[in-house]
């Protein structure tokens, strides 16, 4: 069987808050209903199971499209590095073939703390496109949060 060309993205930003703040950020389902809010969407149900085997689910509910992400942790370190898997269902072509691995580090910097996303899986150079935005986009969303 032929391996599909997959490619990989790989962003990072740095926040001026300590690691611990910018970890909880990102898994506790109330902040993350304030920040993160893909393809203009808002989060309206957060599962977050925050432990090897655990469970993903968001779901952003509106009148056009739903969208719900759902995936699974294969490694948790606090504060350090999370990597789990995430199905996008979403009718947008770029997200359609949706099941992608995403591993996030958390690194602590001198009075702030830097997060490194690196998402496999994008099916073309287009994929990488309109997901380098996105992620963009919410890292933004989630500066503004944090300070």
């Amino acid at each position: 069987m032929e391996k599909k060309n997959e490619q990989t993205l790989e962003i990072s930003k740095e926040f001026d808050v300590p690691v611990e703040e910018l970890y909880k950020a990102w898994i506790t389902p109330e902040a993350l209903k304030q920040w993160w809010g893909p393809m203009g969407k808002k989060l309206t149900d957060v599962q977050n199971e925050v432990e090897k085997g655990g469970s993903i689910k968001y779901t952003a509910n509106d009148s056009e499209a739903p969208l719900i992400i759902k995936g699974e942790y294969e490694e948790v370190k606090e504060n350090e590095k999370l990597v789990y898997t995430w199905d996008f269902n979403f009718s947008e072509e770029a997200f359609k073939e949706g099941l992608f691995k995403l591993t996030i580090k958390f690194q602590e910097q001198e009075d702030a703390s830097k997060l490194i996303v690196k998402q496999e899986n994008l099916k073309d150079d287009e994929a990488v496109r309109v997901h380098e935005k996105g992620w963009e986009k919410e890292l933004e969303n989630l500066r503004d949060y944090l300070e």
